[in-house]
């Protein structure tokens, strides 16, 4: 850091030379690593537990929802700042890192919401999935008997 005059400021120069002071090599490459692995895993587990999971959407399961969606938009303007040249400088790096973070923040809380959602949920709605998983198995043995049935050519 720079050091400071007599006032208790810094020369323009030094605040200058400061904020466009460059990142060394690789700590781009590691956080578009990091921001691409828990974006990727915050938009499989909204495919998964938002569209695919059996079961009636709750005020629960809306609740858990709304900090994922919050990480995949945070995780996508991070990894847009990290993908910009500016994000070069330490300055405009940090605050790419800060978005990061608050994806990352909000990617633990929908999953902890909606782990709570899950283990609260009614037991109509546990019915339903177990009800669902009944009628895939039944329909999985009767397609081997089906393939058993057809027999050789």
């Amino acid at each position: 850091m720079a050091a400071d005059n007599i006032s208790g400021h810094q020369e323009p120069e030094e605040v200058a030379q400061e904020a466009e002071k460059p990142l060394p090599n690789g700590y781009r490459q590691g956080v578009i690593t990091a921001i691409s692995v828990i974006l990727g895993f915050s938009l499989y587990f909204v495919r998964f537990w938002a569209l695919e999971a059996a079961g009636d959407w709750t005020l629960m399961s809306f609740l858990a929802s709304v900090p994922t969606f919050l990480s995949i938009a945070c995780l996508s303007i991070a990894l847009w700042r990290s993908l910009q040249v500016a994000d070069d400088n330490e300055r405009v790096y940090r605050r790419t890192l800060q978005w990061f973070l608050w994806g990352v923040v909000f990617s633990l809380l929908g999953v902890l919401t909606a782990s709570v959602s899950s283990t609260y949920a009614s037991d109509e709605s546990t019915d339903a999935k177990v009800g669902l998983l009944q009628k895939a198995s039944v329909t999985g043995k009767a397609m081997i008997n089906l393939g058993d049935a057809a027999g050789p050519d």
